[in-house]
């Protein structure tokens, strides 16, 4: 997890005209640190889990999210793929579905959305991340407006983890615009509307090699140390479009320059306190 030190750049106080300081986005999430838990989704009971709050997330959507919904329980047999849970205070309030496919591993969320776009993408030989499903508890989010930052450092952790080329945005028309500030996420394809929830879905993709430098820098909330990225992702291996990494080399791609050394109060999520 991230935390200030004496080497971090300095966290900004804003001050509002009433006198009153306001503590930066990065101070608020280190506050929560000790709060949270990510952690994946693996048995029945958890997948159970993860459904019920998709249902609670999609509802506020118009069109058959009942149908929608009943289609997006996650498969225990799926290899490619790994849904990690947000724990806030020990309860679930946020899930996110993380997949990586290739030519060889094609089996995406969205292939039959945009199946001319993914074609291309898979036929130019490159690896991808492709985040999706990614819901949070309403309730929880008016009460913790920090709470889809937090959320956005599953699929920030997957970049970080897997030597993947690129990574894979489709989200709400409305939501475009924060990929293309915060990732230089470029589309694809006009926004398509998807009738199940009356949305209209944009995708887009960003290069991971050239963006990460840059986004870890400006949001170093978003930086996970390698143990914590094997506690939440398993080893790099384990995912059949890397099968062969080695399996004796950690991932050092993005990590070596970007995560901070382990202190004192940076342990990985087994060595935390209950």
């Amino acid at each position: 997890m991230y935390h200030p030190d004496s080497n971090s750049p300095p966290l900004i106080k804003r001050v509002e005209p009433d006198g009153n300081v306001r503590l930066s986005l990065a101070q608020r999430i280190a506050a929560l640190d000790h709060r949270i838990e990510y952690r994946r989704m693996k048995d029945i009971e958890d997948r159970n889990a993860v459904l019920e709050l998709r249902k609670r997330a999609y509802g506020r959507h118009n069109g058959d999210t009942n149908a929608f919904v009943e289609n997006f329980m996650d498969s225990p047999d799926e290899q490619n793929a790994v849904t990690i849970g947000l724990f806030l205070d020990r309860v679930l309030v946020g899930a996110c579905k993380v997949s990586i496919i290739n030519s060889a591993y094609p089996q995406s969320q969205w292939g039959e959305f945009f199946p001319n776009e993914m074609k291309r993408l898979l036929s130019s030989g490159k690896t991808l991340i492709d985040p999706a499903r990614l819901v949070a508890d309403l309730e929880v989010a008016d009460r913790c407006p920090e709470l889809p930052f937090l959320m956005m450092r599953i699929p920030v952790a997957a970049c970080q983890h897997f030597p993947a080329d690129e990574c894979l945005s489709i989200v709400r028309r409305s939501h475009a615009p924060f990929y293309r500030r915060m990732f230089r996420a470029k589309p694809l394809a006009p926004p398509k509307l998807y009738e199940p929830l009356d949305v209209e879905l944009v995708i887009a993709t960003c290069t991971i090699r050239e963006v990460w430098d840059e986004v870890l820098t400006r949001n170093p909330f978003w930086r996970v140390h390698p143990i914590e990225l094997r506690e939440m992702f398993g080893p790099v291996s384990d995912m059949p479009a890397f099968a062969d990494f080695d399996k004796t080399v950690p991932n050092v791609s993005l990590i070596e320059n970007a995560a901070p050394k382990l202190a004192m109060n940076d342990r990985p999520l087994s060595q935390k306190s209950a």
